[in-house]
């Protein structure tokens, strides 16, 4: 199976740089071979499987760059190709900043977990249920998802006019991407939940970084000119 199939990092994790790769190996191996991330052990068969995954193939590239390696696992439904995990540098989980709120961050914690084992589907709808969890924060209104996001649209007390169109936007194609997942059974590839992944750290952002940010700031301010430093 040819590597573009799979894809690769985005960023060498060995140099941080956005780079091109040059394949080295490549190879399908055995269920039993492929514990390397989280997996389920099916005791009559005597096999580890990833969810909605049943083939598994390792693959080794190295940076343009920097000329290290990545050791990836490719992942298989029904035979074909829908992503890759990485396990060679170890690929750190990604959190949200501390200021996004508890919710938005389990979910996000949750989809982040089920990407990286392989569960793309369960991935899909626990960033459904992130982005949810972030209208329904700034809106402070918890209902119909679909319904709030045309309320959150309207909000014209709600961040700036541009901002706000985009998160409507980022909110509608991931709240089909979830709802597909569930109901259709769709499979959306590594990449395509990666980019979803992206795009609420993009949210958080705006919503809640930036804004404490420029409250912290103002309020460091306030507290000079109080004093008359």
């Amino acid at each position: 199976m040819p590597q573009s199939d799979f894809g690769t990092p985005e960023y060498c994790p060995n140099c941080h740089k956005a780079s091109a790769y040059i394949p080295r190996f490549q190879a399908i191996v055995l269920p039993e071979y492929a514990n390397f991330a989280e997996a389920y052990y099916d005791a009559v068969n005597g096999l580890y499987f990833f969810d909605e995954i049943n083939r598994i193939g390792l693959r080794i590239v190295s940076c343009l760059s920097c000329s290290q390696s990545v050791v990836l696992l490719d992942l298989f439904k029904d035979g074909k190709p829908v992503g890759f995990n990485q396990v060679i540098p170890r690929e750190e989980a990604k959190k949200l900043d501390t200021v996004a709120p508890d919710l938005v961050a389990d979910f996000f914690n949750e989809a982040e977990k089920s990407r990286r084992a392989g569960a793309l589907r369960a991935a899909a709808v626990m960033y459904r249920g992130c982005i949810e969890a972030i209208i329904n924060d700034l809106l402070k209104s918890v209902g119909n998802f679909n319904a709030n996001i045309k309320k959150f649209e309207e909000a014209e007390d709600i961040l700036t006019d541009e901002l706000r169109k985009r998160i409507v936007d980022y909110a509608n194609d991931i709240r089909l991407t979830g709802n597909r997942s569930v109901h259709q059974g769709t499979v959306f590839t590594e990449a395509e939940l990666s980019d979803i992944s992206s795009i609420i750290e993009e949210v958080v952002l705006h919503a809640y970084v930036q804004p404490a940010q420029r409250k912290a700031m103002r309020d460091s301010r306030a507290a000079k000119h109080s004093s008359g430093s």
